[in-house]
């Protein structure tokens, strides 16, 4: 009898057909509280998926482009200032040349002036060294400064 009772009573527990009627309408309720909560759920997923693909779509077609734009611009700029500044070195550098050669010229008229066999004078000896070494050299030296 024992054994009997025990199968009922799981069978009962398990398949409970003979439940109250204020059983049966708390289940329903607790079913459609339930059922609201997981249409609710659903819609906030629906609607959070909307946002992520909305914002992931501005990302990909607004933002990034814009971002990519600006990078090109500042590149092009880069590479536009670089071409300025080699052009405006090689205009200085033609500019500076003449007066180099026109130093180096007076250093070499300097030179040929010299006349070992006139110069009998220290002190003119000395003159033309520092010309030679000093004041020419100095004006080559202001031409780049």
């Amino acid at each position: 009898m024992f054994i009997l009772d025990y199968l009922i009573f799981n069978f009962n527990k398990i398949f409970p057909l003979y439940s109250s009627r204020a059983e049966v309408e708390k289940q329903k309720a607790n079913m459609k509280l339930r059922s609201q909560a997981c249409e609710d759920a659903k819609h906030e997923y629906a609607d959070q998926l909307r946002k992520t693909n909305e914002a992931q779509r501005q990302h990909y077609e607004q933002r990034l482009p814009h971002v990519f734009k600006q990078l090109q611009d500042l590149d092009e700029k880069r590479i536009k200032n670089i071409k300025n500044f080699m052009l405006s070195s090689v205009d200085v550098e033609r500019k500076v040349f003449p007066i180099i050669m026109q130093c180096l010229d007076g250093m070499e008229q300097a030179a040929n002036s010299i006349n070992e066999k006139e110069v009998n004078c220290p002190r003119e000896t000395l003159k033309i060294l520092v010309v030679l070494l000093i004041v020419l050299p100095a004006n080559y030296y202001y031409c780049f400064n």
